[in-house]
C-alpha cells in the first residue's frame, strides 16, 4: 500500500466512538492501486499549474496523516504517512465525513476557505479513485457528499488610485532594471494579467500596431488582451532596450544591469512588492492591477461577457467578484450624508 504500510499495524487502534468511523481497514490495508492506476499520481498530475500540484499535494498528504493521527490517537512521524500510499478508493462517506470534522476542529483553526481547499483535493483524488475503476459508482458518490463549509468573505485586495500608479513608476529610476519595472507595471495596470501571465509572455505575441498581446493563462487557454495606450509608451521603451531579441519579454535584470532569462511568477511579485514599498504606499499585490483594470473596464461600458473574455475567466460570476467599484459607490453615497458635528479645532 506505499507509503502507508510503515504505519506499524499492533498499534492499539481506537474503538469507533464520537462519530469516529473505523478506520482499520484503510490503515492496514495491503492492497495497492494496480501499475499505472494510481489516483494520487493521476490527481495531482491533472492539476493546471505547479502552485496547484504544490497546495493539493500538501493538503492530501496531510489528510493521510490526519487518518493515521485519528484512528491511532498518536502522531506520525514527519515524514512517515504521506498521500501517495493512501488507499483513498477505501473511504467511504462516513470517512470523508469525519475528515470534515477534523478539519473544522484543527487547533489552530484552518480557515473556511483551507477547508473547503482541503474538500476539493479529497473529492478530486476519490474521482480518481473512480475514473480508475478502483471504487463503485455508487460509493464514489456517497464519499464525495461531504458539503464545502459556508462563508462570506469581503472582497480582497484594493483599487489603485492614479496618483499611486504615477508614484509608483517615478520611482523605477534606476537604469534598466527601472525600465523594465515601469513596463511591467504599466502592462499589469493596462491589460489586467495575471502575474502568472506576464511571466510567460513573448516578445513575437506582441503587436505593437494593434496592441495586442497573446496571453496563455489558466487550464493551458491562449487569449488576446489589448493594452491600453497610457502603458504602450512603457513596454515600447523596454522592448527597445531588448532590441531584435525574440523570447520572454519580461526578463531579470542583474546588479550589473546585464539582461537574463525569463522572470518568475515570483520574480514579479517580489517586484512588486519592492517598487510599492519604495514608493512608500500602502500594501498592494499583481492581482491588485488586475482587480483595478477589471473594475474599470466594466466601468467604461464593457459588458461581462466582454470583461470575462479579456480576464480569461470561466464565468461571468468569477469576473464580478472582482468588480470593487460597488466599494467605492459606497463610499460616494456616505459622503453625500448630512452629519452635523463639528470639524476639528
Amino acid at each position: 500500500m506505499g507509503d502507508m504500510t510503515i504505519t506499524p499495524i499492533d498499534r492499539i487502534i481506537l474503538p469507533p466512538a464520537d462519530g469516529r468511523p473505523d478506520w482499520l481497514p484503510v490503515i492496514t490495508s495491503g492492497s495497492a492501486a494496480p501499475p499505472g492506476a494510481d489516483p494520487y499520481s493521476t490527481y495531482i498530475a491533472r492539476l493546471p499549474s505547479k502552485h496547484s500540484k504544490r497546495g493539493l499535494r500538501g493538503c492530501l498528504d496531510n489528510l493521510a496523516r490526519m487518518i493515521v493521527r485519528d484512528a491511532t490517537g498518536t502522531e506520525p512521524a514527519p515524514g512517515e504517512i504521506s498521500g501517495a500510499g493512501c488507499p483513498w478508493w477505501l473511504l467511504r462517506y462516513q470517512h470523508t465525513s469525519r475528515l470534515r470534522a477534523l478539519l473544522e476542529e484543527h487547533d489552530p483553526p484552518y480557515s473556511a476557505p483551507t477547508i473547503n481547499r482541503y474538500l476539493a483535493a479529497l473529492r478530486g483524488v476519490l474521482e480518481e479513485c473512480w475514473n480508475l475503476e478502483l471504487m463503485t459508482g455508487d460509493d464514489y458518490t456517497r464519499a464525495v457528499k461531504v458539503r464545502d463549509i459556508k462563508f462570506h468573505r469581503e472582497s480582497a485586495g484594493r483599487l489603485i488610485h492614479d496618483d499611486e500608479m504615477t508614484t509608483l513608476l517615478g520611482v523605477c529610476s534606476d537604469g534598466r532594471i527601472g525600465i523594465r519595472d515601469a513596463a511591467l507595471l504599466a502592462v499589469l495596470r493596462c491589460t489586467g494579467i495575471r502575474g502568472e501571465e506576464a511571466s510567460t509572455m513573448l516578445i513575437e505575441r506582441y503587436d505593437g500596431r494593434e496592441r495586442s498581446l497573446y496571453v496563455l493563462g489558466k487550464g493551458n487557454k491562449e487569449r488576446t488582451v489589448y493594452l491600453h495606450s497610457a502603458g504602450a509608451a512603457y513596454l515600447e521603451r523596454w522592448l527597445a532596450l531588448l532590441g531584435d531579441q525574440r523570447g520572454p519579454m519580461f526578463r531579470t535584470v542583474d546588479k550589473h544591469q546585464q539582461i537574463g532569462g525569463a522572470m518568475s511568477p515570483g520574480a514579479i511579485r517580489r517586484r512588486v512588492e519592492e517598487r510599492y514599498k519604495q514608493a512608500g504606499l500602502r500594501k498592494l499585490t499583481a492581482h491588485d492591477f488586475r482587480k483595478t483594470f477589471i473594475s474599470e473596464l466594466l466601468a467604461s461600458g464593457a459588458d461581462a461577457m466582454q470583461a470575462r473574455r479579456i480576464a480569461g475567466h470561466s464565468s461571468t460570476t468569477t469576473t464580478q467578484r472582482y468588480d470593487l467599484r460597488e466599494d467605492r459607490g459606497i463610499r460616494d453615497a456616505v459622503d453625500r450624508m448630512k452629519i452635523a458635528i463639528p470639524a476639528p479645532e
